[in-house]
């Protein structure tokens, strides 16, 4: 009968492995360990199962968000202007002309006024240098007023020679110069308030000061004769 040469075949199943060793000591007292191992073949070739590696495969990083900027808010358009504040106010142009009467009737009085205070100087006296002072502003009244109408009408308009008469006595003179003064005012003053001519309004204001200032001096020359 041929040997089986093959421990693992003659490996009893079911015997532990320390009894099995008690025995053989007493049988084979040479060998002091079995060449046979009980269940160690079976052990040997059952490998651990090898634990599976965990998932390393991380949760990508979420990207931080950005913080969103509130949309700037648009710029509100300029406020809209009308078209007078657009347009800067005409002067002794094209759109004044419908003045020419007013100016022509304060060039008439004008003159007048020149001619009236220059009578008025000659029989001045002491007060001859206060009314010198009357006849130089009228004079200048008159070429201003000139210059106006030339500017709008480009034409000259030259006035008629007044007939004037003063009254012999000279307190009575500059009383009759005091209410011509007045009038000259008012006239001014009513031309300034109807006009939309920048340049005439001021050029009317001035004039009509100078009629207070005028009638003011004429007061003051009539406290002085007492």
């Amino acid at each position: 009968m041929e040997k089986n040469s093959n421990p693992a075949a003659l490996t009893p199943q079911g015997v532990d492995q320390e009894a099995f060793d008690r025995v053989w000591r007493r049988v084979m007292p040479d060998q002091a360990q079995s060449p046979i191992a009980i269940g160690r073949a079976e052990v040997d070739e059952i490998a651990p199962a090898e634990t599976a590696p965990q998932d390393q495969c991380e949760a990508a990083p979420v990207p931080a968000e950005t913080p969103v900027q509130p949309a700037a808010s648009p710029t509100p358009p300029p406020p809209s202007r009308s078209k007078a504040e657009e347009e800067p106010p005409f002067c002794l142009g094209s759109q004044s002309q419908g003045e020419e009467q007013t100016l022509a009737s304060l060039m008439d009085l004008a003159k007048e006024g020149v001619f009236i205070a220059q009578a008025l100087v000659r029989r001045g006296g002491s007060c001859s240098r206060s009314l010198s002072c009357l006849a130089a502003d009228h004079r200048r009244a008159l070429r201003q007023l000139s210059a106006a109408y030339f500017l709008i009408t480009g034409q000259r308009y030259h006035p008629p020679t007044p007939s004037v008469v003063i009254n012999a006595s000279l307190p009575l003179a500059l009383r009759d110069q005091f209410v011509w003064e007045q009038r000259w005012e008012r006239a001014n003053q009513q031309a300034a308030e109807t006009t939309s001519d920048a340049c005439l309004k001021e050029l009317y204001q001035e004039l009509a000061q100078d009629g207070v200032l005028h009638a003011a001096t004429i007061r003051s020359l009539l406290e002085q004769m007492g």
